[in-house]
């Protein structure tokens, strides 16, 4: 409850957090973003497969999501502590402190209330993402990778229905 205010922006997770003085610190936790380029690469891939886009459309992140990241070279999470950057306003010298924990810990119930956060601190909001896909898959006409499994097979698009009959 010490935490006052989280923000989660692509590279950074910016954070107040009330400690034992009256003036609150300022935490900083940094994981760099991926560039446009590898967005790119990596939407298009999500596009392609038609198990990847209807999940994600529908508002869920499949946990296959971080083996396809994995594979494209752009891990989701930082392999070690020593991939994030970390400040805090405190004069502990401790790193993590007391305030960049409880920022972490928040920062998990976060990403776990909302998984798209995620993406957005690796540099890609949920609308900018669902947008590009919906995009991606309008101008390939709706073509996917073949279906690797029965799960893939249940997404295929139908054509709509005109008219239903009396």
């Amino acid at each position: 409850g010490q935490v006052v205010r989280l923000d989660i922006a692509p590279g950074t997770v910016s954070a107040v957090v009330q400690g034992s003085r009256p003036r609150p610190y300022d935490v900083h936790i940094g994981f760099p973003s991926f560039p446009a380029e590898l967005w790119n690469r990596i939407e298009a891939e999500l596009a392609a497969q038609a198990f990847f886009s209807a999940r994600l459309l529908a508002g869920d992140l499949p946990s296959e999501l971080e083996q396809l990241f994995a594979s494209a070279g752009a891990p989701l999470f930082p392999a070690g502590i020593d991939e994030l950057t970390q400040r805090c306003s405190c004069p502990d010298f401790a790193v993590p402190c007391k305030h960049l924990a409880a920022t972490f810990y928040l920062l998990a119930e976060a990403f776990d209330a909302d998984p798209f956060e995620l993406l957005h601190w690796r540099g890609r909001g949920r609308t900018e993402l669902l947008d590009r896909l919906r995009a991606l898959r309008a101008t390939s006409g709706g073509a996917v990778a073949p279906a690797s499994s029965e799960e893939d097979e249940a997404t295929v698009p139908v054509e709509p229905v005109d008219a239903l009959p009396a």
